[in-house]
């Protein structure tokens, strides 16, 4: 009876071990296939965060500018006044809800106010930062052993949450909150410059909350947080002896500070870490647009010359003019055929007039009155208008326009792409006057990643990293940090 038992408890030990065995191979295999796929965290590389700075829009006048006299801002954490270029007698300090009014004094710098404080402080520096104090930052030593001001871009509260918010100093409304530090720069006797300094994986958590709806599917979420990662970093290379990497706005990427992301947006960021598109092992600037009309556009046709991070390698084989198989399933499952599928735009002569001679104006160019524009030149593989022809009174010859110029300067929300039907322009006479009818298909530059097609190529099952391969042919992805 005993050694039946002893057999028995023998059985069961080499059951439950062929068990752990096999479930411990199934596991590995699952995160050999997963992180083939693209899904689940990617190993970590060796280098670090290199961090990001972020030229912060006015959005109050209407269209963005960079441009500040003053400022409101909400502390939501407890924050330090640090002005690296003039110590002060004694380290300022902003508690929580305490409100900081920043002014510009003519060419001496700054006007410092607050009620908490009770006094008015100027500081004399064409710069200074308002840093979280309790900041998970690694304190670095001069040779007296005294801790020395660190740059803040790499770091930010030990929370990881928002420190501060700006408030409109007229108003008094509440424009955005922010994580990391804030930098505020003098540029000129009106005009103050406000910089966002946080890690690059945070300041992403903000864009792809923004750039794209938080409610898509999580592997198009990470295609997003790969495209905005390497667009990103370039910037960072190719900005580094700036004050700033990148604004904002469109003009780079979306970026609205904290406040917007879910666990989706954290997830996605968060198991892509490091992640950007290379070609060749060099970073390149991923482009990416809402809808690409059913058609990529060749990245030469909207930014000629483009290459790589390091000068070399052109980008026209990662970002050329293919057709979009997922572009027509994405909009409908979204709801966006009247938005992003086919729209049309009305251009009046004077309109079009004021627009072209804005921009030739540095050049001492003049416009006459617009009496006709047509297409001069289309893209033959994806119908896409390469050039416009604008023909106005005061030249005989038209003016030859990049179509992706022309689409920006008379507005990119009104020709809301360069796929224009084959019968755009069409002239349209009116009471006693005219205009242009255009019809498009999809919106933005049609360059790279098309954001409502990562949505369908996500919601049929596709991984993040199928995605970036679809639209950055020939591109590899790495991990730098």
């Amino acid at each position: 009876m005993n050694g039946e038992r002893i057999s028995q408890w023998v059985r069961g030990i080499l059951l439950t071990g062929l068990l752990l065995a096999f479930a411990i191979t199934l596991g590995r295999s699952l995160m050999v296939d997963h992180a083939a796929a693209g899904f689940g965290r990617n190993p970590q590389g060796l280098g670090e965060d290199p961090g990001v700075r972020v030229l912060l829009a006015n959005r109050q006048p209407g269209d963005p500018t960079p441009t500040f006299d003053k400022i409101v801002v909400e502390a939501l954490q407890t924050m330090e006044v640090v002005a690296p270029d003039a110590p002060l007698e004694k380290r300022e300090v902003l508690k929580p809800g305490a409100k900081l009014r920043i002014e510009v004094v003519g060419t001496e710098g700054f006007l410092l106010s607050s009620a908490d404080w009770g006094r008015d402080v100027r500081l004399t520096v064409q710069t200074f930062y308002l840093v979280p104090k309790l900041a998970n930052a690694v304190p670095k030593l001069d040779r007296d052993g005294n801790p020395q001001f660190t740059p803040p871009r790499t770091y930010e509260a030990a929370d990881a949450r928002a420190v501060f918010r700006l408030i409109a100093a007229e108003r008094g409304q509440r424009l955005a909150s922010y994580r990391g530090s804030l930098q505020v720069l003098w540029n000129s006797a009106k005009d103050l410059r406000l910089i966002n300094h946080l890690p690059m994986e945070s300041y992403l958590e903000g864009v792809v909350a923004t750039e794209m709806s938080p409610s898509y599917p999580i592997e198009a979420l990470k295609a997003q947080a790969i495209a905005s990662r390497g667009f990103a970093q370039v910037r960072c290379q190719v900005g580094a002896k700036r004050a700033w990497d990148l604004s904002d706005t469109a003009e780079d990427q979306e970026y609205h500070g904290a406040g917007f992301s879910t666990a989706a947006v954290v997830r996605s960021v968060f198991e892509t870490r490091g992640v950007v598109p290379t070609i060749h092992g060099t970073p390149f600037l991923p482009m990416f647009s809402a809808a690409s009309g059913g058609y990529t556009a060749a990245i030469s046709s909207v930014f000629p010359n483009a290459r790589d991070a390091a000068g070399r390698e052109p980008l026209d084989t990662v970002m050329g003019a293919r057709p979009d198989p997922y572009f027509q399933a994405g909009i409908a499952g979204l709801g966006l055929a009247a938005t992003h599928g086919r729209s049309q735009a009305d251009l009046k002569p004077r309109d079009i007039q004021k627009r072209l001679a804005e921009a030739l104006a540095p050049s001492g160019r003049q416009v006459g009155f617009i009496n006709n524009i047509r297409v001069g030149a289309r893209d033959p593989r994806s119908n896409r208008v390469l050039t416009v022809l604008v023909y106005h009174t005061l030249d005989q010859q038209p003016l030859v326009v990049p179509a992706a110029t022309f689409r920006n300067l008379v507005g990119p929300s009104l020709v809301r792409s360069t796929l224009w039907s084959n019968d755009s322009p069409k002239r349209v006479e009116a009471n006693g006057s005219y205009f242009w009818r255009i019809f498009v298909a999809g919106w933005g530059h049609g360059v790279g990643l098309s954001q409502v097609s990562a949505w369908e190529m996500a919601r049929q099952g596709y991984y993040a990293r199928q995605i970036i391969e679809t639209f950055y042919q020939d591109a590899e992805l790495k991990t730098l940090w």
